[in-house]
């Protein structure tokens, strides 16, 4: 506004000096033409400055605009971003972090549905969760059928994640097709489920929103591989405790406190176990009779400063026996633990004018040192017993999910058809499905059997030959498959925690055997050539590429390794299709004498 009569009041004064200029001046017709064209390109010039000022202002004003919008854009997104983090910082379990991811994919995405289904260690989907209306012939049956790795890699679609597909191949017929959005999340490497998104038809994701949905899975994942973590050091963790308290070290130290208390002449003492925080012991062993109160004043003198620096002190303290008081010597001695988070604590109460004599100190020095070797065998032998334990458990895991789980799915998939092919009277398609349940059930059967029969072959002291011949013997039962076993020399006697590991390598060989080789016969050999001992398990199925093998069937033969491993073995698999295959273990005769020693 302020420009425009600007502009004017100059056009103004323009025309008023150029008009009256050449009304006085006495000059000719040219000249004042001249003159009056001159003016007129002025006024052109002033008109064209205006109208660039003029423009200048209102791209100005449109780029504030744009500025402001771009700002209130961030300013949202930013909000977004702080809501999100939030939301999954306050999870604290795997349904409370899969609720919100499924409800802020709704909220950001404007689909009509949302599922999230879960996979586990070994490939093997879980349940589904779903948030809204799922489309007509979409179950959770199939969601968990079709999102395990190994259907959706049938899928054209699903090689290219995070992009909306117009409609799903695997999901969907001809009829009722919306457009879906998959997006599968995974964590170094490792799947861990995948988000189904269903769109009402013409729909399109923008830019800000597809961000928003790779936000949100990336911190899905993230949130589910800590509560997974979370879950699993818990569960070690009271697990260890379990076996810790049944663990009879107690016996041992109770007699160690015994012959201390002949040898010192004393009547109280106690030897307690702390964590890191000192707040209650985790263990005590008490010789004498000592009341509450007195521990409370004994724990009193313990000093996370004299427990460090492993310093002994003795101080003087009033204790109340029947009604009686004497002054006493309370001796603190800390118990050297090979552990930061735990802590050893001797204490003995000696009359306040008894010195300890140098025979005595060497024998409390030797006693301390044996309470310190029982304590640190049995946390070792607890972390021993407990990663048995959990290595038994993943076998079983992977023999579960490679047989009884995956059938166990196929029936759930099946059943569902069977209902649907009843209620629209489909009665010979029913009728095919009923033939291929019984036939799958069958096949469970002979897992579950296979399964006990595993866990009932027990590892004792025996010739390797017997153990073999045992384990050979349940796998022709379940199977049907001829076994030859040769063991040279036939009384050969191994270690028995080297007999345990070679007899669950080669059951995982015999479980591959039976999964996927159609092998017509076994053979199983055992010799010692060299410096070496060498059993090698061999069949005459279809064979396979090693290289090739597929990411879930890796678990077992990820697991034979590490067995061999355990004993300082060394384990080959030799195979090529059409040629069978061969598991081979390697193990050190020096490997052998020296478990003999120990």
């Amino acid at each position: 506004m302020k420009s425009a009569v600007w502009f004017w009041m100059g056009v103004s004064a323009t025309v008023i000096l150029v008009g009256g200029g050449v009304a006085v001046l006495p000059i000719t017709a040219l000249l004042k033409g001249l003159m009056v064209v001159l003016g007129l390109i002025s006024l052109g010039t002033l008109y064209f400055l205006w109208q660039q000022t003029e423009q200048k202002a209102h791209h100005l004003q449109e780029l504030r605009k744009q500025i402001q919008a771009l700002n209130e854009q961030a300013f949202a997104k930013y909000e977004n971003i702080v809501r999100i983090s939030q939301l999954f910082a306050t999870a604290t379990d795997e349904a409370q972090i899969l609720n919100s991811a499924l409800e802020l994919m709704l909220e950001v995405s404007n689909a009509k549905a949302a599922s999230f289904t879960l996979i586990d260690e070994l490939g093997a989907t879980l349940n589904t969760r779903v948030k809204g209306e799922l489309p007509p012939g979409v179950t959770k049956e199939w969601l968990e059928y079709l999102s395990s790795p190994s259907i959706r890699k049938k899928c054209p679609n699903c090689h290219r994640t995070q992009l909306m597909a117009d409609q799903c191949p695997l999901l969907y017929g001809s009829d009722d097709q919306l457009p879906v959005y998959c997006v599968p999340i995974q964590r170094l490497s490792q799947e861990l489920g995948v988000f189904h998104l269903f769109f009402p038809r013409e729909a399109a994701l923008e830019r800000e929103q597809e961000y928003l949905l790779r936000l949100i899975s990336d911190q899905t994942a993230l949130a589910l591989d800590g509560a997974r973590l979370r879950s699993r050091e818990a569960h070690v963790h009271l697990q260890l405790e379990s076996i810790k308290q049944h663990l009879d070290v107690g016996f041992f130290v109770d007699e160690l406190l015994r012959g201390l208390a002949r040898g010192l002449g004393i009547q109280i003492a106690i030897v307690s176990v702390w964590d890191s925080h000192l707040k209650k012991p985790i263990k005590e062993f008490i010789f004498g009779t000592l009341s509450e109160a007195h521990k409370a004043i004994f724990y009193s003198f313990i000093s996370r400063k004299n427990l460090t620096k492993l310093e002994k002190i003795r101080s003087p303290i009033d204790l109340e026996f029947e009604a009686s008081k004497a002054s006493v010597a309370l001796v603190t001695i800390p118990i050297p633990i090979d552990r930061r988070d735990l802590r050893g604590v001797l204490q003995i109460v000696l009359p306040s004018t008894q010195e300890l004599t140098l025979k005595q100190e060497e024998m409390l020095k030797a006693i301390i040192t044996q309470i310190s070797f029982l304590l640190q065998n049995a946390n070792l032998l607890a972390e021993v017993e407990i990663k048995a334990i959990l290595q038994e458990r993943i076998r079983l895991a992977r023999e579960i999910h490679d047989g009884l789980a995956q059938t166990l799915g196929f029936l759930k998939l099946k059943i569902s058809q069977l209902r649907a092919y009843l209620e629209q009277g489909e009665i010979e398609r029913a009728d095919q499905t009923t033939q291929l349940l019984h036939e799958a059930i069958s096949d469970a059967y002979i897992e579950a059997r296979h399964a006990i029969d595993q866990l009932r072959i027990s590892i004792y002291d025996a010739p390797l030959a017997e153990l073999l011949q045992e384990t050979l013997d349940e796998f022709r039962e379940t199977s049907g498959i001829p076994c030859e076993c040769e063991v040279d020399p036939p009384d050969l006697r191994l270690p028995v925690e080297i007999n345990a590991q070679l007899v669950r390598i080669i059951q995982e060989s015999l479980s591959n055997v039976r999964k996927h080789a159609h092998a017509h016969r076994v053979q199983v050999h055992t010799a010692v050539k060299g410096e070496w001992l060498i059993l090698e398990v061999r069949d005459d199925g279809v064979g396979f590429r090693p290289e090739e093998v597929r990411p879930h069937s890796q678990y077992g033969l990820r697991g034979m390794q590490e067995r061999a491993e355990l004993i300082g073995a060394e384990l080959q698999i030799i195979s090529q299709p059409n040629q069978g295959a061969t598991v081979q273990i390697r193990l050190p005769l020096s490997q052998l004498e020296r478990s003999w020693q120990t």
